[in-house]
């Protein structure tokens, strides 16, 4: 499966006006034959691949935190079960309401 997501055809750089352009396209690429995983052996294969342990783990605790705080639970008591800032915490939860993550050390920088 590997194989079909990784190996298949993606474009060439030189095919787009800037880095920026041709990493978005791969993205949604990328986003596009991952959602036509059927089978979730496959899924975990292909994200075991594609993402390191770190960043899985760093995913599974984001999506934990929103999920505490879509049931309602303050950012102490999160911080506290899962370890995260409440500066964490608070990015996350703005980020929700901006529908993308940005850590807050960006947020902090200004840069995306």
């Amino acid at each position: 499966m590997i194989n079909t997501i990784i190996a298949g055809s993606l474009p060439l750089m030189t095919d787009f006006p800037s880095r920026k352009h041709w990493e978005a396209a791969v993205w949604q690429i990328i986003i596009e034959r991952i959602a036509s995983i059927e089978e979730p052996v496959d899924l975990t294969e292909a994200l075991n691949f594609l993402l390191s342990p770190k960043e899985r783990k760093g995913i599974t605790y984001r999506a934990l935190a929103a999920s505490r705080i879509y049931s309602g639970i303050g950012p102490s008591e999160i911080s506290r079960e899962l370890w995260l800032t409440r500066q964490t915490i608070g990015a996350i939860k703005k980020s929700l309401a901006e529908g993308e993550y940005r850590s807050a050390r960006v947020r902090k920088n200004g840069k995306k």
